[in-house]
C-alpha cells in the first residue's frame, strides 16, 4: 500500500511537473508574441510620427505656397492695371496725330481766312 501511494505521489508529482513545462511553454509563446507585438506597435508609433512630421511639413508647404499665390495674384492685378494705363496713354496718342491734322486744317483755314480779309 506504501508502494502504491508512492507511486501515486509519483505519478502527480511527473503530471504536476509536465504541467509545469506546458505553462512555461505557453508562458513563452506568449511572452514571444507580445514581443513581436510591442516591436510592430512601436514600429507602427515611428511610422505615424514620420507621417505626422511629413503632413506637418507639407502643411506648412501649403501656407507658403498659399501666400505666394496671393502675391502672384497681387501682382497680376497690379500688371492688369498697368498694363490697361499703358493701354488709355496708346489710345491717346494714337488719337493725338487726328487731333493735331483737325488743328492744322483749323488753323489752315483761320489762315485762309485772315489772308482773304487782308486782301480785301
Amino acid at each position: 500500500k506504501n508502494e502504491t501511494n508512492e507511486q501515486k505521489i509519483a505519478q502527480m508529482e511527473n503530471e504536476i511537473n509536465l504541467l509545469r513545462k506546458q505553462n512555461f511553454q505557453k508562458q513563452s509563446e506568449e511572452i514571444a508574441k507580445l514581443t513581436q507585438y510591442l516591436a510592430k506597435t512601436k514600429k507602427d508609433q515611428a511610422q505615424l510620427k514620420k507621417e505626422k512630421e511629413k503632413n506637418q511639413t507639407l502643411e506648412v508647404r501649403i501656407v507658403e505656397l498659399g501666400q505666394t499665390l496671393e502675391k502672384l495674384r497681387e501682382q497680376f492685378k497690379e500688371a492688369i492695371s498697368k498694363h490697361e494705363g499703358i493701354e488709355k496713354k496708346l489710345q491717346y496718342l494714337q488719337k493725338q496725330p487726328e487731333e493735331i491734322v483737325k488743328l492744322t486744317q483749323y488753323l489752315e483755314k483761320k489762315d485762309q481766312v485772315q489772308l482773304k480779309k487782308e486782301k480785301e
